[in-house]
């Protein structure tokens, strides 16, 4: 009986722990933004030396 409650503790906590790499994918996530927000401003000096 003990065991078997053992193992279902031990299972939430990867349920756990599958969502904080949830989190983590939505972290990276905003970063590719980021990144697409620099080209942007990349694009934007290229036309102010273009002028």
């Amino acid at each position: 009986m003990l065991k078997k409650s053992f193992s279902r503790g031990r299972r939430q906590e990867t349920g756990d722990r599958r969502q904080e790499t949830g989190d983590r994918r939505q972290e990276t996530g905003d970063r590719r933004q980021e990144t697409g927000d620099r080209r942007q401003e990349t694009g934007d000096r290229r036309q102010e030396t273009g002028d």
